[in-house]
């Protein structure tokens, strides 16, 4: 694990698997110094003003059905994620968003023990810069959803 991302989330089989798909590639890591965090970038102000100098992703489940038949759930899921990279330059973004992407748009195999990706989907990317005087950054907010099963 990379010395700048906590550890993967425990007991979230999905949010565990994309956190190790990306961690695990050379090219998002290099491309995200400031390293990959769900849901927030840190916990203090500190840390959080060191990394608006790094690009950095943060990501989060924003949703998804589970599949059923009569008899209950199938095991066939789907999960929802936003995937929000944050940098200095639009041009370090844009580098970040295509290591993301070349990484999981259209993924499917076994990352971890107990998830099986049956696909990762690009479904939209949306851009911003923040011109607040304290931030000044650029963010990419990338939307992917994920078919999976829990074995």
């Amino acid at each position: 694990m990379p010395h700048n991302c906590p550890p993967p989330p425990t007991g979230l089989q999905p949010e565990s698997a994309l956190h190790l798909l990306l961690t695990g590639n050379a090219a998002v890591m290099a491309a995200c110094p400031g390293g990959v965090y769900p849901n927030r970038m840190t916990r203090t102000p500190a840390q959080d003003a060191e990394l608006r100098t790094k690009t950095t992703i943060v990501y989060q489940r924003i949703g998804g059905p589970v599949d059923y038949h009569l008899r209950g759930p199938v095991g066939l899921q789907m999960g929802r994620f936003w995937l929000d990279i944050y940098g200095n330059t639009h041009s370090a973004v844009r580098t970040a968003r295509d290591a993301v992407q070349a990484v999981l748009s259209g993924y499917r195999g076994t990352p971890m023990p107990g998830v099986q990706i049956q696909a990762f989907f690009f479904e939209s990317l949306r851009e911003f810069y923040d011109a607040e005087p304290e931030y000044r950054q650029y963010r990419s907010n990338t939307e992917f959803t994920v078919h999976y099963l829990e074995t």
